[in-house]
């Protein structure tokens, strides 16, 4: 199977590099989250660790069996 995504972590910067390898190699990007980066909002929200790791095995799911 090609690589069809490329993983980069919420609030990444992208590179120069990073950004040519995209155009290059025609992937897309998907984002996984952090612990460290949740607001006040999405806590409020019940979006607490189990729930962003849920959605980090979404996106792995993307990637893996799509």
């Amino acid at each position: 199977k090609q690589v069809e995504n490329i993983f980069l972590l919420q609030y990444e910067k992208n590179s120069n590099v990073l950004n040519q390898i995209i155009t290059d190699t025609n992937v897309s990007t998907l984002t996984l989250k952090r612990i460290d980066t949740i607001t006040d909002s999405e806590r409020e929200n019940g979006q607490d660790y189990i729930y962003l790791m849920m959605e980090n095995i979404e996106q792995l799911k993307k990637e893996l069996y799509e």
